[in-house]
């Protein structure tokens, strides 16, 4: 059940007014690429219905999503988007985010995030 005082909280001119914006956007480019002899420029408009559709889709998700729930959690939330990872490219693997830590006292330290490529078929042995 969706709570009445998000509803009642909501900002419906502000929504109005943007989806009243991205409505007149249809019509532009409808009106300016209709009788383009091109398949692609045709079908232009109909991209711009979805992806207000899909935008819709993930705003409502974001409102429904209880903002205290987010805070609580902050700390794994944040983890996770800096989280090391590695995309494969053939022989060659890139990580991403991969965090040095330059510790000048026991406390102050300073930390940065970098990326590195390696070539797999460089390489001679592994350490695990």
């Amino acid at each position: 059940m969706i709570d009445r005082r998000l509803v009642s909280n909501f900002n419906w001119w502000f929504f109005l007014l943007a989806l009243g914006i991205a409505c007149l956007g249809v019509v532009v480019i409808y009106s300016a690429n209709h009788g383009r002899p091109e398949a692609f420029f045709r079908g232009l408009y109909v991209k711009q219905i979805y992806w207000i559709g899909y935008g819709l889709v993930v705003m409502s998700v974001a409102v429904l999503i209880d903002y205290r729930l987010l805070s609580r959690h902050a700390y794994v939330i944040y983890a996770l988007t800096v989280l090391a990872h590695a995309t494969v490219d053939g022989s060659k693997v890139t990580l991403h985010n991969i965090r040095h830590l330059h510790y000048r006292t026991e406390t102050d330290f300073e930390a940065w995030y970098y990326d590195k490529t390696f070539d797999l078929e460089q390489l001679d042995a592994v350490d695990l």
